[in-house]
């Protein structure tokens, strides 16, 4: 299970929900934030292929995606107004 701490830490944050799902066919995890501020309420959503996946003609994948801190960099962009959350 991946370490929710870095996205509860973030004030605005309100509801994180997780769901294991599968990707193009890879397993995936897809996470859920939901925000709230002083524009109001709206969601932050993201899947993310999971370190968990198996290795490709018998050799482990060496680089691994960090699926919260891909999290809280997108939280981050949407309360600065670079991106929008839904």
């Amino acid at each position: 299970m991946v370490d929710l701490q870095p996205l509860k830490n973030i004030p605005q944050v309100v509801g994180i929900d997780t769901k294991p799902t599968l990707y193009h066919g890879e397993k995936a995890i897809h996470i859920m934030v939901l925000l709230e501020d002083e524009t109001g309420r709206r969601s932050v959503e993201g899947t993310f292929t999971t370190q968990d996946k198996d290795g490709f003609g018998g050799v482990d994948f060496d680089q691994r995606k960090d699926p919260v801190a891909l999290m809280v960099s997108k939280v981050k962009s949407v309360l600065a107004g670079t991106a929008e959350g839904v």
